[in-house]
């Protein structure tokens, strides 16, 4: 007989309302410092919840970072995902990058951390950073360190 798959819990709406809460100060925090340059008491204050609050939803400050590139992806990557492989090419990509500047223009912090993850993949190539797809549709990282800098590269197809 097949084992029964636990439930996954929900989240209730004041734990999404604090996750979003702390990750539209990550990027506040990590647009202005970088990664290495940011703290989780920095993130902390700025969101206004104490540190052991902030460290009940992401353990470590590379949690946040994770959580916050990968939601910053998913929304960079949409408008890609809306390109249709059948259309004129030369409207397809117009379309692509008035959306990509308009993103850019409407979303300047997120436009700055994703632009630094993009720099960095050139400059520390040899790290490797990785996002995995869980069963339920989370993702969960490991990080990677070359010579003592965090570093990342992204695989999320």
């Amino acid at each position: 007989m097949p084992k029964a798959r636990p439930a996954i819990p929900r989240k209730t709406r004041i734990q999404t309302q604090n996750e979003e809460l702390i990750l539209a100060a990550a990027l506040e925090v990590f647009s202005v410092h970088g990664f290495r340059g940011s703290t989780v008491d920095q993130i902390a204050r700025t969101c206004g919840l104490s540190k052991p609050n902030l460290l009940y939803y992401f353990r470590r400050k590379e949690d946040i970072y994770v959580a916050l590139l990968e939601h910053t992806l998913s929304d960079w990557l949409e408008p890609l995902r809306a390109l249709d492989a059948a259309g004129d090419p030369l409207e397809e990509l117009s379309r692509y990058i008035r959306v990509k500047i308009r993103l850019s223009r409407d979303n300047p912090k997120a436009s700055r951390l994703f632009a630094n993850e993009v720099i960095k993949q050139f400059v520390f190539a040899p790290g490797v950073f990785v996002f995995e797809r869980e069963p339920h549709g989370g993702s969960k990282g490991r990080a990677a360190r070359d010579n003592g800098h965090l570093v990342q590269r992204l695989s999320v197809f």
